[in-house]
């Protein structure tokens, strides 16, 4: 389903982009792109070679693509931006929080693009968004400013919300931030905070859901983190299991069951991604590109599950809503 929101996406793309032509008269030369992830790969990551395939960049023929995902471990994700460091990549995609901040440690000079590094001016990365003055440049994931909003989206939706849980991997750097900003709406919705810190495992959700049930809690969320969003399809079934709803941050969860989600389209900006590489490899400087913020973002809903779980949605939402699973 094309929607008003996902056309200003498409329309949106094309502000970083050269002329296609101007790139074929370049000399030919082969540019090697470091791609360093804390999870393995997952299909928005196709959107990033699509883009860049538009722009005149062929896999195995004018480009070359170092993969390094680290299954999880932090220490092998410090290890892999090392790795690349060394290399000698013309550049380095660094993907979310975790991957920014190893690339950040890894090298000052080579320039680096990051996907969804919340706080990117706080954790470092940059001096401002408009200028950010050093070697990274990319996309915020402007998850801090959304968590407010998701937890009035469910509160929306289940108006008797006066227990939330908060499941949290504690090694994310930013969980405390995260917090901090949940309890302040939390007090505004009157609904107490259960925070529930976990170890990045199957066992370990499966240990938080059987916490937040034996607590009598109404409902749930997450601080956003890959490790959560990697096992977004087993999250989505221990909340259909016990029947709580919960609200997240992209739509792949709501596809996989969550009952709603607020946040970004990752497809689109992994396609914003490329056209930031693209710019950086012909000639432009990272501390030079604006860090950019999301202008359009997705609400989706699925109907099936408010329906497994009890929970009538009301028309004030749908509306709302970019896409609805029925």
């Amino acid at each position: 389903m094309v929607t008003r929101r996902k056309i200003v996406i498409a329309l949106g793309a094309g502000a970083l982009v050269a002329p296609l032509a101007s790139f074929g008269q370049q000399a030919a030369k082969v540019f090697r792109i470091g791609f360093l992830s804390l999870t393995s790969a997952w299909e928005a990551q196709d959107a990033f070679k699509e883009r860049l395939r538009e722009l005149g960049y062929v896999d195995g023929r004018n480009l070359i693509i170092h993969y390094r995902f680290a299954n999880g471990s932090r220490e092998r994700l410090f290890q892999d931006a090392r790795e690349l460091a060394r290399t000698q990549v013309d550049i380095i995609l660094a993907v979310a929080a975790p991957g920014a901040l190893a690339a950040h440690q890894a090298t000052d000079t080579l320039p680096v693009v990051f996907m969804f590094a919340t706080d990117p001016v706080g954790m470092g990365f940059a001096e401002s968004l408009a200028r950010p003055g050093k070697n990274m440049t990319g996309l915020d994931s402007f998850n801090l400013d959304l968590m407010p909003k998701r937890l009035e989206l469910l509160k929306e939706a289940v108006p008797k919300l006066g227990k939330l849980g908060v499941i949290m991997h504690t090694p994310d750097p930013l969980h405390q931030s995260y917090l901090k900003i949940l309890e302040g709406e939390a007090r505004k919705l009157q609904i107490r905070l259960h925070p529930v810190a976990i170890e990045a495992t199957s066992g370990g959700l499966d240990n938080a859901f059987s916490i937040m049930v034996r607590e009598g809690l109404h409902g749930f969320t997450y601080i956003p983190s890959q490790v959560f969003f990697v096992q977004r399809k087993h999250i989505a079934e221990l909340a259909l299991k016990y029947r709580l709803p919960g609200v997240g941050d992209s739509l792949q969860l709501v596809e996989a069951g969550f009952l709603i989600a607020y946040g970004i389209n990752y497809a689109a900006q992994y396609r914003r991604g490329a056209d930031f590489v693209d710019k950086i490899l012909k000639g432009a400087k990272p501390g030079e590109l604006p860090i950019e913020q999301p202008t359009v973002l997705d609400l989706a809903i699925n109907l099936q599950t408010a329906k497994t779980i009890g929970i009538k949605i009301p028309n004030s939402l749908l509306v709302q809503a970019t896409k609805v699973i029925e």
